[in-house]
């Protein structure tokens, strides 16, 4: 008595029914007697692949049965292209919309980080003593000096507009002979951290207050001046990128201009005593003294002139920590 065996698909192992006679209903596997599990297969000429006779070609089920030889190859290559399109997308989508960002906003600044507190010097520039060897005012009367400075900074990024820092020392009663120190007790006129490779840009400028100011409001002063000067560089479309173009010059000439329009003097009654024009790199001297000698000799004889020496010192140290950023080496 012959024993039955059951059918099974040598793909997915599932039970042959009878109607399953050349592909399994659950896969789609191609069957042949010699796959079917549990079955072997009676015609000999199943048991060795069939050769095509030489000079013909290979018949349609033949070449079926070399492409249904490894159904999981085919389900790999069958996943292996859209992995392909994701990844591909994955990496194109991002690109193009970076693109499209950088069309539609091409004036918007890049954002700079704080640079490490190792790249970083920490300057401060103080106005000490004033000395007076001859006054302007050639009565019995006493000059009434006072100093306005004003100096730039590299902004936060290439776009920013340069820092502004100003300051208006109080009016000090003064004549010849005297050596007094600046209100109060020393000035701080510059102060902030930058890179090492900047340069702040700058001047002093001299005054004799013969109109009397309101010096109740010098803080307000002070604050008007550098918006000024911040506003006139920024309508002259210089910006941090820029810094290379400032000169010490031309930022004393917009402090000048905006000191007058702020306390309403004018060339002719301002008594303006001289400027300085300084350019202090951020590397150098721990400390260093400076002088800025304002003279005038005056008339034939000496009427109407002055003699002031104003000492400031510059004091540089390692920052601490980050502030400003420098865009490029001013």
């Amino acid at each position: 008595m012959t024993k039955k065996t059951n059918r099974t698909c040598p793909n997915c192992g599932s039970e042959l029914s009878p109607s399953e006679l050349t592909e399994c209903d659950r896969c789609g596997q191609a069957l042949t007697s010699a796959k079917l599990t549990g079955q072997l297969p009676t015609d000999s000429s199943l048991l060795s692949p069939t050769i095509p006779t030489p000079g013909t070609s290979p018949t349609i089920s033949q070449v079926g049965a070399g492409l249904h030889s490894n159904p999981q190859q085919s389900r790999k290559r069958r996943w292996l292209v859209p992995l392909l399109v994701i990844l591909a997308l994955a990496v194109i989508l991002p690109l193009s919309a970076v693109r499209i960002w950088t069309q539609t906003h091409p004036n918007t600044p890049a954002t700079s980080l704080p640079q490490p507190a190792s790249s970083m010097m920490h300057v401060s520039i103080k106005l000490i003593d004033v000395f007076c060897d001859s006054k302007e005012d050639s009565f019995w009367t006493h000059d009434q000096f006072y100093a306005m400075t004003t100096f730039t900074t590299p902004g936060q990024n290439a776009q920013a507009p340069l820092n502004i820092q100003a300051q208006i020392s109080h009016s000090l009663d003064i004549t010849s002979g005297q050596d007094l120190p600046i209100p109060p007790n020393s000035l701080t006129i510059f102060d902030g951290a930058i890179a090492k490779n900047s340069i702040i840009k700058g001047g002093i400028t001299a005054y004799n207050d013969t109109q009397g100011l309101a010096w109740a409001n010098l803080d307000s002063w002070i604050a008007d001046v550098a918006q000024l000067v911040e506003t006139g560089l920024t309508n002259q479309g210089i910006h941090t990128a820029d810094v290379g173009t400032v000169t010490a010059e031309s930022v004393l000439d917009l402090a000048v201009k905006a000191w007058y329009i702020t306390a309403n003097l004018s060339n002719d009654n301002a008594n303006q005593l001289g400027t300085l024009e300084l350019s202090v790199p951020a590397t150098g001297a721990a400390s260093e003294y400076g002088v800025a000698h304002f003279h005038n000799n005056g008339s034939l004889f000496g009427s109407g002139g002055w003699d002031y020496t104003l000492k400031y010192e510059i004091l540089r140290s390692p920052a601490t920590g980050s502030s400003i950023p420098s865009i490029g080496e001013a």
